[in-house]
């Protein structure tokens, strides 16, 4: 069946009614119309390799609502490897993504660069001012070493220095 048992929280979070049966239909009518291609997708692709899924997408609130959801879920497989079902959770990101929607608007209108360093990955991401101010190319692979090309010879060892430093004491940001 596609029976769907959600917590009081869940409930609340898509404002299904407390004591409401639920289902697979009833969820995915709340997704907003753009978005719902994709949740099927990922839910259908886990039960079928009886995998994960993890998405972030929106939901429209019968009180006209528009929140982004951020799921993650899996598919087991009952005892004696009999029926599948999902597990999962929802959470609410609304909050930080109109916080990431406002950051981009602020930082596309000063025209100030903006760059995200992933310690475990070792990349280096810079959206489009800072790649303009270091005359990077819009699709060019950025480096830490693209990045230390580009500084001035009389800084250069002072701000190799201090990101050593900021990344041995995991300073999450550092004045260079």
């Amino acid at each position: 069946t596609n029976e769907l048992w959600m917590s009081d929280k869940a409930r609340s979070l898509f404002q299904f009614d407390p004591d409401g049966r639920l289902d697979e239909a009833m969820h995915q009518a709340r997704v907003q119309p753009d978005d719902r291609a994709l949740r099927e997708s990922a839910v259908k692709h886990a039960v079928e390799t009886q995998g994960e899924y993890a998405i972030e997408y929106r939901v429209v609130l019968p009180d006209g609502t528009l929140r982004w959801i951020s799921e993650r879920g899996r598919c087991v497989t009952g005892k004696h490897g009999k029926g599948k079902r999902l597990i999962g959770v929802s959470v609410d990101i609304t909050q930080q993504k109109e916080a990431q929607d406002l950051f981009r608007l602020a930082a596309e209108g000063s025209h100030l660069g903006v760059w995200h360093w992933d310690e475990i990955a070792k990349t280096l991401t810079w959206d489009g001012a800072t790649r303009n101010m270091f005359g990077a190319s819009t699709d060019g692979e950025i480096t830490i070493d693209t990045f230390y090309r580009a500084l001035h010879p009389d800084d250069a060892e002072r701000v190799k220095q201090t990101w050593r430093r900021a990344l041995e004491l995991q300073i999450g940001r550092a004045h260079v």
